[in-house]
C-alpha cells in the first residue's frame, strides 16, 4: 500500500524543537488542522491524548505512530521528525523521533488497519528509518514512503 495517498508536503514536518510527548501531540494536531485534514486542532489533540492513555504508540527502533478514529472526511497520514528524541513510551524504552500520525473515521477501520500495517512494514527497514532520519525536505519524505 502507497501511504503517499493520503499524505501532502504540508503534512511532513521536519527537525521540530519539541521537548515532551505532549508538544508531539498538540504539533501534529496543528499541522493537521493547517492542512485543513481537520476542523479543530483541540479535538484532535484530546482525542489523540486519550489514546495514548490506553497505551504507548511508541513502536520502537525511533519510531511511534500516534492514530485516532474521529469524524473526518478522509484517512491523513503526517509525518513529524523531531530534533531530539523523545520519550514517548516506546515498547524497546528508545526515544521516539519519527512520528506518523493517521487519522481516520470510525467508518473507516479496514483502510485505516491497512495503513497502520503499511507503516510498520515500512519501519521493519532499517534503511527507510535511516533515510527518513536524513531526508532534506518533505518531498524526499515521500518519495522514501513510495519507494
Amino acid at each position: 500500500m502507497d501511504i503517499t495517498q493520503y499524505m501532502s508536503e504540508e503534512l511532513v514536518a521536519l527537525d521540530v524543537n519539541v521537548q515532551t510527548g505532549p508538544e508531539v501531540i498538540e504539533y501534529l494536531a496543528e499541522l493537521a488542522k493547517q492542512a485543513e485534514a481537520v476542523p479543530d486542532a483541540g479535538q484532535l489533540n484530546q482525542a489523540l491524548t486519550e489514546r495514548e492513555k490506553l497505551g504507548s504508540t511508541g513502536v520502537g527502533h525511533g519510531l511511534a505512530i500516534p492514530h485516532v478514529h474521529i469524524e473526518t472526511s478522509r484517512i491523513t497520514v503526517a509525518f513529524l521528525r523531531t530534533t531530539e528524541g523523545i520519550d514517548f513510551g516506546a515498547i524497546d524504552g528508545n526515544p521516539s523521533q519519527l512520528f506518523f500520525l493517521v487519522i481516520s473515521s470510525k467508518t473507516e477501520k479496514m483502510p485505516y488497519l491497512n495503513v497502520l500495517a503499511a507503516i510498520a512494514t515500512k519501519a521493519k527497514h532499517r534503511d527507510v528509518l535511516e533515510k527518513l532520519q536524513t531526508a532534506p525536505t518533505p518531498e524526499e519524505v515521500l518519495a522514501i514512503l513510495k519507494g
